[in-house]
């Protein structure tokens, strides 16, 4: 029985790519999908925000570790797209490799960015792919929650809803709650 359960609730998901997403928008707390498939359960493609203060080695290099591949990475208003850095061996820091300006990834979850200002704090914005999973009522309308604003702690924050299907959240027109 519970197989059966798990299989019609497979079959009854959806992606928000299958679906024509006729409106998106915000109301004072709340993002709203509407015309979906009524009563389903639907994966909205989403991005997610980090920002973080780390410091260069004394090469001018940062290295992150993710296991998801960022869309894309900024520091100092200059902005990094790992998934198109070559993959090469890492560079490790020592008195043979004085400065190193070339960034590179060293496997589809590890990339280091160089040339960056040694010994200088730096302010890095991190945006991630991610899935929301929400589930439509039955007049096919889906909604998450807003993102707060977070106080940084540690230097280190996120925001967990940036962009839906590349839209930033602040982007989208302002509207009263849609009724069922």
């Amino acid at each position: 029985m519970k197989i059966l359960i798990c299989l019609g609730l497979i079959a009854m998901s959806a992606t928000i790519a299958e679906e024509a997403i006729a409106d998106t928008f915000r109301s004072e707390n709340r993002v709203y999908i509407t015309k979906l498939k009524p009563s389903t359960k639907v994966e909205i493609p989403i991005e997610r925000i980090t920002f973080r203060k780390l410091v260069a080695d004394k090469c001018g290099q940062v290295k992150f570790t993710s296991s998801t591949m960022p869309s894309f990475v900024t520091i100092n208003n200059e902005e990094f797209i790992p998934k198109n850095l070559p993959i090469l061996p890492e560079k490790i820091c020592s008195k043979k490799l004085a400065k190193s300006d070339a960034s590179y990834r060293t496997s589809e979850t590890e990339f280091v960015l160089a040339g960056m200002p040694v010994n200088k704090a730096l302010r890095i914005m991190i945006i991630k792919p991610a899935i929301k999973n929400i589930k439509t009522n039955k007049c096919g309308i889906g909604w998450m929650p807003l993102p707060e604003v977070l106080t940084p702690f540690a230097d280190s924050y996120e925001i967990n809803l940036y962009s839906i299907n590349k839209v930033k959240v602040q982007s989208l027109a302002k509207k009263p709650k849609p009724k069922c």
